[in-house]
């Protein structure tokens, strides 16, 4: 199989990849091939884009993309394929959920274990923090490409052989440091990598459902409030509260998402405005090809909206959130698409000051 990446000279970096990324994108196609589409819109954007070699390029689309982030419009093209998006340094990687959602946790996990490391001076770290292009051309094998990674931060890669033949075309890296840059070619084969000493590196499998322990201080409830309000929302990380703060187990797209919601950070540019509309005045375009239900709700957590529900009580309640739902809507109301996705699976819901509250039927 071979992996698919777009591939630009010159890719936008720092500030203006992420100003890049802030922007808007609005974009509509019909029957066009996944990859095709991923390109023009990192053309258009001058950003780099990685596609897991893992997914079929050609899978055919009908596109219509208006979303107030470039990052979160591609993230609602490939949902609906059980695919996800992880913006990684100045690249943004589409992938398997379960490859995408833990990317950049496994990346933190193996920066902290590198820094701890006997031996590792800050000259040697600022080396290997360096961010630096990585482009190769049509037909090059991985093993290659990791030959330059190699040579441009001077570490050695002590199992090479684990990384198979494979040929890729030509494809570029938007200036990775060195772990961002190892693991944007290894998890495409399911590995991750640890330091065996400052110079060097080894491939191995990866680790199931890692996460990261932080805490954060809420602002917006009591401490029990919030945590029964996170683990709401995020059933798969582990929260306890402690003194005034809760002490959690998560990925780290599940803690930003956290700081966000528990008033310790301002949610992210894109969605400023987007969240302060009212919602009755909102209006979604989407097309959503039997996905589980409760991916579509996750979905609009991830685009702004406060949607809750308590997963445990609604499974109790005989509700299957993996219950595939078909949506093509345009300029849909709230109420149209909740009507159209709840249901189906037997749910109903409540709207009140901005808050969406999921239910089981009566």
């Amino acid at each position: 199989m071979t992996q698919e990446s777009t591939f630009a000279d010159g890719t936008l970096r720092a500030s203006e990849f992420e100003e890049a990324i802030e922007r808007p994108l609005i974009a509509t196609r019909e029957r066009v091939a996944l990859r095709e589409m991923l390109q023009r819109l990192a053309a258009d954007r001058e950003v780099a884009v990685v596609l897991d070699r893992r997914i079929d390029p050609g899978i055919l689309l009908d596109v219509q993309i208006k979303s107030p982030a470039f990052d979160l419009g591609i993230q609602s093209l490939v949902e609906p394929m059980l695919f996800d998006v992880s913006v990684v340094g100045d690249t943004i990687y589409v992938g398997p959920e379960s490859t995408a959602r833990t990317l950049r946790t496994r990346i933190e996990l193996i920066d902290r274990h590198r820094d701890e490391m006997p031996g590792m001076s800050l000259g040697r770290k600022f080396e290997v923090l360096r961010r630096r292009p990585v482009t190769w051309d049509d037909l090059t094998e991985p093993s290659e490409i990791l030959s330059q990674i190699s040579d441009l931060c001077g570490v050695r890669i002590g199992n090479r052989e684990a990384i198979p033949h494979d040929l890729w075309p030509a494809g570029s890296l938007g200036y990775p440091d060195a772990t961002e840059a190892f693991m944007l070619v290894a998890t495409q084969f399911g590995l991750e990598l640890e330091w065996v000493s400052p110079d060097e590196i080894r491939f191995l499998p990866e680790a199931r459902s890692p996460t990261i322990q932080r805490h954060h201080r809420p602002t917006k409830w009591d401490v029990n409030t919030a945590a029964e309000q996170m683990t709401s929302r995020f059933p798969d990380a582990t929260i306890v509260p402690q003194g005034r703060s809760l002490i959690v187990a998560a990925t780290v797209e599940e803690h930003e998402q956290m700081a966000v919601l528990l008033g310790e950070k301002p949610p992210r540019r894109a969605l400023r405005n987007e969240s302060a509309g009212k919602l009755s005045l909102q209006r979604f375009t989407l097309r959503v090809e039997s996905a589980p239900v409760i991916q579509l709700f996750r979905t609009l957590q991830k685009q702004g909206l406060d949607v809750r529900f308590d997963e445990q009580n609604l499974t109790s309640s005989g509700i299957d959130l993996s219950t595939k739902v078909t949506l093509n809507l345009k300029d849909a109301t709230i109420e149209q698409l909740l009507d159209q996705a709840c249901d189906p699976v037997g749910l109903i819901y409540r709207i009140e000051n901005e808050t969406i509250s999921i239910e089981p039927k009566p």
